[in-house]
């Protein structure tokens, strides 16, 4: 049974390219006897051997010798290749998405603590820190920052420098999510 990984879309995909392959005779890294002992098998590291291994057989060679596939595989299926060219697409998203999380400060998404709000208190009133730096120290966005200090009652939405996430379309005033 396969382990459900960084997105649906992701497990579906890898979940169709191990049956294709078990039926063509081979175990994967998908299959229970590899042992994933509860770890999902695609990790960030496996992701370009993968991306490759799918791109051979979109192109009809064998991965690992690189010759051609004979004309009757059943790679030349049309919804195998389609599932072949969907899992190659579900990969590169989640490389981008991974790529772009990796560039976000790391505190993105985690609740605040009371010792959190504290600081950032003192580090807006007392000590009159810009709220980039703010963000810095705090491991936080500036839309974070700015979001937690209006929530807080320490600064109004119209002195915010970035947009709130909730606005309405037809209106384009602030709504509660």
């Amino acid at each position: 049974m396969l382990r459900r990984c960084a997105s649906d879309r992701l497990y579906f995909q890898m979940r169709v390219l191990a049956g294709l392959a078990e039926r063509l005779g081979g175990k994967t890294a998908f299959s229970e006897e590899t042992g994933a002992a509860g770890r999902c098998p695609m990790t960030p590291h496996s992701h370009p051997k993968a991306r490759n291994v799918l791109q051979a057989l979109i192109q009809g060679v064998d991965p690992d010798t690189g010759s051609e596939l004979p004309p009757d595989t059943v790679l030349n299926r049309p919804d195998v290749l389609r599932a072949l060219l969907t899992g190659l697409a579900a990969l590169d998203t989640v490389q981008a998405r991974a790529l772009r999380r990796a560039q976000l400060p790391a505190s993105v998404g985690k609740s605040w603590t009371e010792e959190e709000e504290l600081q950032l208190k003192e580090a807006y009133q007392k000590q009159h820190m810009p709220v980039p730096d703010i963000a810095v120290k705090q491991g936080r966005t500036v839309r974070a920052i700015e979001a937690r200090l209006e929530r807080l009652g320490l600064l109004r939405a119209e002195e915010r420098t970035t947009s709130s996430l909730f606005m309405s379309v037809s209106t384009g005033k602030e709504g509660k999510p």
